[in-house]
């Protein structure tokens, strides 16, 4: 599946038929570690040499703050400026 396994799933009173799309932060991370590792990803992105494990597991921890800033309905380019990595192949295949 996705990156979302590393999560640990939390309980919630859901209306029937809801669907939890909002995952929690990883155990010990919250808004500012999210964004030193998005940081780091912009970073990795521009070198001529990614490193694609390194790469992968950023997006990995940043699943749930990725999912927050895409469901506030932000225009894609501003998406993609944040996230230029969700728009290669591998990560698009990933997602």
């Amino acid at each position: 599946m996705g990156y979302g396994n590393d999560v640990k799933l939390v309980k919630k009173s859901l209306r029937q038929g809801g669907i939890n799309w909002e995952p929690p932060y990883p155990q010990g991370e919250d808004e500012v570690p999210m964004k030193a590792h998005v940081t780091s990803m912009k970073t990795e992105c521009r070198k001529r040499n990614v490193d694609k494990g390194k790469l992968s597991s950023r997006m990995g921890l940043t699943f749930p703050h990725r999912r927050r800033f895409i469901h506030e309905k932000r225009p894609l380019a501003e998406i993609k400026e944040e996230y230029p990595a969700l728009f290669t192949s591998e990560e698009v295949r990933h997602e």
